[in-house]
């Protein structure tokens, strides 16, 4: 390999490293009421790290949407009295299944859940 070959190799390498792709390590729901009522709309939010992972995007998920929803944006609605798990998965993880049945993501990688009561 000559010389201005080696420096070229040197550039792409270092180029190809600042520019690896940085996957979601962590996920925390952040939400600081955990009853609600009725009715009630709260938004919960959710920490990924790192800050620099590309695929920063999250799947929201009630386990019992009768009583519970949560929409894309993590906004929850209360429906009913009882108990619910508010899930969000890592889209780094939870990639869309190409046949569109149900499930409609894999469950599966990195996680975070949040149990709350209506009221």
């Amino acid at each position: 390999m000559t010389e201005t070959q080696h420096l070229a190799y040197q550039e792409l390498k270092n180029k190809l490293e600042k520019h690896k792709e940085q996957r979601v390590t962590s996920l925390a729901i952040i939400v600081d009421k955990r009853q609600l009522t009725v009715g009630e709309r709260l938004t919960f939010d959710v920490e990924v790290l790192p800050n620099s992972a590309q695929r920063q995007g999250v799947i929201w998920h009630s386990t019992d949407p009768t009583i519970a929803t949560v929409d894309k944006f993590g906004v929850v609605t209360a429906l009913q009295v009882g108990e619910v798990e508010i899930q969000v998965y890592s889209w780094d993880d939870a990639k869309p299944l190409a046949a569109n049945e149900a499930p409609s993501f894999l469950r599966e990688g990195l996680s975070d859940m949040v149990k709350i009561e209506i009221k």
